[in-house]
């Protein structure tokens, strides 16, 4: 069974972190550990606080991916991440079309910025119709910043 679900507790909110510090090498912004008491403060004035919006993929009943929706002047951001184990049997694809709808739901349009060398990432975003809008460089590797309308 697959469920896209709303982070709703501390504990969720802590499975999303492991989640994100296991993915924090294919981040472009903040690529620091966050720690547990970090979570605990962002849960409880970012998310239950509906300033960040935070959802879990969960397959059976394990958390296999996280996305994050949070309001910029340029239109929702996405920040996603698939655990390891399951990268490539397409936790990606699914995490990415949820919150990309749930964005347009809330608003939209929805933003993300990526590696241009993370291939895997980008072949997921260009196929669920995200376009590049834009390049950067930043530590030395180049970034795209993507736009789905």
């Amino acid at each position: 069974m697959i469920a896209f679900e709303p982070v709703a507790t501390l504990g969720e909110a802590q499975e999303l972190r492991v989640l994100r510090n296991e993915c924090r090498g294919f981040m472009t912004g903040s690529v620091a550990e966050v720690s547990g008491a970090q979570q605990e403060v962002f849960f409880a004035e970012q998310v239950t606080a509906g300033r960040v919006h935070a959802w879990l993929l969960r397959r059976g009943g394990r958390a296999d991916a996280y996305a994050l929706l949070w309001p910029t002047l340029a239109g929702l951001r996405m920040s996603c991440g698939v655990a390891a184990a399951q990268r490539g049997q397409g936790a990606g694809t699914l995490v990415v079309a949820m919150v990309t709808a749930a964005g347009h739901c809330l608003g939209g349009p929805v933003w993300l910025e990526v590696w241009r060398d993370n291939a895997a990432a980008r072949h997921v975003y260009l196929r669920a119709g995200y376009v590049i809008t834009g390049t950067g460089t930043r530590r030395g590797r180049v970034v795209e910043t993507m736009v789905h309308k």
